[in-house]
């Protein structure tokens, strides 16, 4: 079934309750006939992306760590997020199912899409790619031409080759750029595809490692990647996931290891942002569904139509019922898809959609005794004062 609504001019864009107030009502209210019986349409929960949801259950759109109020799902507010990062401690602030028009329970629903590909795994990868320089005094230009070279070896290169051009490391270096929110110009998938190949740089950057103090740093370094790449790959669904014989204990203890090398990374001075705090009920919203899978936790599929849509409207001139306009022309592209035969041999160009094998088992390398215990004291300065603009850089997600 396709659903389509059209914000007039004079609705407020920013405040969707009336219109999602006025989506549910029909959806509750319809029915349709199956095998001669009559049925009632029942919602097992509304996904947005924050924004939507905020305005859905009448919430302040703030997301920073100074926010108040802002959690759909508990009462703690922002500057005391970092403080409660395990399920057992949240349980005492959950709230109680509200507003009768949304499924019971929707308040525990997140939206994976949003808070891991959208936001923490680009400010993950800016926060890390930013200290893996520092700390090996690496140019960006020779991060770049690695990160390419090991694009090329797991087939991602056709989806790094553009947006990483020359130089692209040092546009986002410069110390004004790094006071402001943290990541890079990259779309939600190009991120995930850079930091699946910065991770096995940083995985075999561990024998350069001269130092205890170095050595330590990549290793924080090396599991905060490892523990974002292991979210991101849950909620897509993959055949690792399949076997996973208690999904609420797993992706729990995942969150939890998250936060600890997160912090560990940052000598505490981290501050969680309300994306960053929705992880810590990613338990409890697959506890409340179980037999949901773990993909409809996310937007994605919307997203992917969303921007077929964006296009189609750019094209389009209807201004009495574009709803249905854009659905004569998706129907029509469809057809035009199915039986007109692309020209030309694509059996080796790669493909968009790159299946990426993922072991959530941790590699932990064993030091090397033989490091030196000192470290460059200059250098770790000048990490940690770049730790600390980057810690804050990342924090003031709004």
């Amino acid at each position: 079934m396709t659903y389509g609504t059209s914000i007039t001019k004079l609705e407020n864009e920013n405040n969707y309750q009336k219109i999602l107030k006025s989506v549910m009502k029909t959806f509750n209210d319809t029915t349709f006939d199956f095998n001669g019986i009559t049925k009632k349409l029942k919602p097992i929960f509304f996904i947005s992306d924050n924004a939507m949801m905020q305005s859905a259950f009448q919430l302040k759109k703030c997301y920073s760590n100074k926010s108040k109020n802002s959690c759909k799902a508990c009462t703690i507010n922002g500057e005391d997020f970092h403080l409660y990062t395990k399920k057992k401690a949240l349980e005492t602030f959950l709230r109680e199912s509200y507003h009768s028009y949304f499924p019971r329970n929707n308040h525990f629903i997140f939206d994976t899409f949003h808070d891991l590909q959208e936001g923490i795994c680009a400010y993950i990868l800016y926060l890390c790619v930013h200290l893996f320089k520092k700390l090996f005094n690496m140019e960006g230009e020779c991060l770049r031409e690695k990160i390419l070279k090991k694009a090329q070896k797991l087939r991602l290169h056709s989806q790094l080759k553009t947006p990483l051009k020359e130089k692209f490391f040092e546009l986002f270096s410069k110390k004004d750029i790094l006071e402001n929110k943290g990541r890079f110009s990259l779309n939600g998938q190009q991120t995930f595809y850079l930091m699946i190949c910065f991770y096995h740089i940083v995985k075999e950057s561990f024998i350069y490692c001269d130092s205890v103090i170095l050595y330590e740093k990549i290793q924080k370094i090396f599991e905060v990647l490892h523990y974002t790449i292991s979210m991101v790959v849950f909620f897509s669904n993959k055949k690792e996931v399949q076997n996973i014989e208690n999904p609420v204990d797993f992706i729990e203890k995942i969150v939890e290891n998250h936060f600890e090398s997160l912090f560990s990374l940052t000598d505490n001075k981290f501050r969680m942002t309300l994306k960053y705090h929705n992880l810590c009920h990613y338990g409890k919203m697959i506890e409340t569904f179980p037999y949901v899978s773990l993909s409809a936790f996310s937007t994605l599929r919307f997203e992917s139509s969303n921007s077929r849509i964006k296009k189609l409207l750019n094209v389009g001139s209807s201004y009495v019922n574009p709803c249905k306009t854009i659905i004569q022309k998706i129907a029509w592209n469809n057809f035009l898809d199915r039986n007109i035969t692309k020209e030309g041999n694509e059996e080796n160009e790669e493909s968009e959609d790159v299946e990426i094998e993922w072991d959530f088992t941790i590699t932990h390398f064993d030091r090397n005794p033989s490091l030196s215990l000192e470290g460059s004291e200059n250098v770790y300065e000048e990490f940690n004062a770049l730790n600390e603009t980057l810690t804050n850089s990342i924090s003031n997600d709004n």
